[in-house]
C-alpha cells in the first residue's frame, strides 16, 4: 500500500493534468451515452418492458382494488435504500397518480366516491 502511494507521490504533473483531462471526457461521452439509451429506449415503467398509455391504465383498473394484487406490484418494483427506506420508481408513481386521476375523473372505471358526495 505504501509503495503504491509512493508511486502516486511521483507522477509528474503534466501526467496527472492528461489523466484528469481524459477521465472527464470518458465521464461526458458516458453521460451523452447514457442520456441517448433513455431517449431511445423511452419510458418502462411496468416491469421494464415498452407499454403504451392505455395499457398501464388498463393495469391499474385491473389492481386498484386487489390489495393482494396491487400489493405484488409494489413489492416487484421496490428497493430498500441504505438506511432502509421503501424506495418506488418515479415512474411508476407518476403512473398511478395519472391512472387514479383518470379513474376518479370519470375515465373508464367507476370512480371511486369521494367524501361529501352521494
Amino acid at each position: 500500500m505504501d509503495d503504491a502511494k509512493k508511486l502516486w507521490a511521483n507522477v509528474p504533473q503534466e501526467l496527472s493534468d492528461r489523466w484528469e483531462l481524459i477521465v472527464q471526457e470518458v465521464g461526458k461521452n458516458l453521460y451523452d451515452t447514457r442520456t441517448k439509451t433513455r431517449q431511445a429506449v423511452g419510458t418502462r415503467p411496468y416491469k421494464g418492458l415498452p407499454t403504451d398509455e392505455e395499457e398501464l391504465h388498463n393495469r391499474w383498473v385491473s389492481v386498484r382494488h386487489d390489495g393482494e394484487e396491487l400489493l405484488t406490484v409494489i413489492r416487484d418494483n421496490m428497493k430498500t435504500s441504505n438506511d432502509g427506506k421503501l424506495l418506488l420508481p418515479n415512474a411508476l408513481v407518476a403512473q398511478i397518480l395519472k391512472s387514479e386521476r383518470r379513474v376518479r375523473s370519470g375515465g373508464y372505471d367507476d370512480p371511486l366516491p369521494v367524501e361529501g358526495q352521494s
